[in-house]
């Protein structure tokens, strides 16, 4: 507390060393030095943790939307990139740590397609050589062609495709794994797997499905996060997912 005391008041390393001995117990410059730093730093990190609460919540995990995420990109950029880097890089080692190998990077509503989280992302995928990053790369006119289901164009499904392709262009990675049912987010059923045709210059193909059991959710509120979880269609994605006929239907 004494060496505190003294630094807040101004004194220097070196007048500290050798004239306020009596107060610091006779340390040297160099372990004065190192403990500068050091309070220097925790002081920086206890301002952060008041400004983190913007994008990142009690248990360490980003929230907000992705509006209210872009938004946050755009008016702090800075102080927005390292939050976002400190938890994902948390995130990343955390899983790492269990012994698991990640295979991709992806996010909750594709917050990570935000133009400074992408950058963020990518200087991850290589410092920690992931394979790859989900991206939104389904072709409309495919799916337009291949669907009679047409919810998308009032659903708001449409104008979510749009933005996500657009973001894919800005951040400029491509991806040889095609996304398959942006346009059918948590409402997918076995008809959308009629003749379904993947564009040749990919590999692979991945389908986003979120499949669950509403009754069984309604027993846990607390844990419900999102209202998405107790929908109807999650046991019909469900089935859909079990359903080994589906496959039949993509070529």
């Amino acid at each position: 507390k004494n060496l505190i005391g003294l630094l807040d008041e101004g004194g220097t390393i070196p007048f500290i060393a050798r004239y306020r001995k009596e107060m610091h117990g006779s340390l040297d410059d160099q372990v004065i030095r190192a403990f500068s730093d050091r309070l220097a730093y925790l002081r920086n990190f206890e301002d952060r943790k008041k400004t983190i609460v913007k994008t990142i919540d009690e248990q360490g995990k980003l929230k907000n939307g992705f509006v209210k995420l872009f938004l946050l990109s755009l008016i702090k950029p800075k102080e927005f990139k390292s939050q976002v880097e400190t938890e994902l890089r948390a995130q990343i080692i955390k899983y790492i740590n269990l012994g698991l190998s990640l295979k991709h990077i992806d996010s909750h509503r594709h917050v990570h397609m935000i133009p400074r989280v992408f950058k963020v992302v990518r200087k991850l995928q290589k410092e920690f050589e992931i394979p790859r990053i989900r991206i939104m790369n389904e072709n409309l006119w495919n799916t337009i062609k291949q669907n009679k289901d047409k919810s998308y164009f009032f659903d708001g499904a449409l104008i979510k495709y749009i933005l996500l392709r657009f973001l894919c262009w800005w951040n400029g990675y491509k991806s040889d794994v095609y996304f398959y049912t942006i346009l059918y987010t948590c409402k997918i059923s076995k008809r959308q797997f009629n003749n379904v045709i993947i564009p040749k210059e990919y590999d692979k193909v991945e389908i986003m499905i979120h499949p669950g059991i509403p009754e069984i959710d309604r027993l846990t509120p607390d844990d419900v996060w999102d209202n998405n979880i107790l929908s109807e269609y999650r046991t019909v994605e469900l089935e859909t997912l079990l359903d080994k006929d589906v496959l039949n239907g993509i070529n």
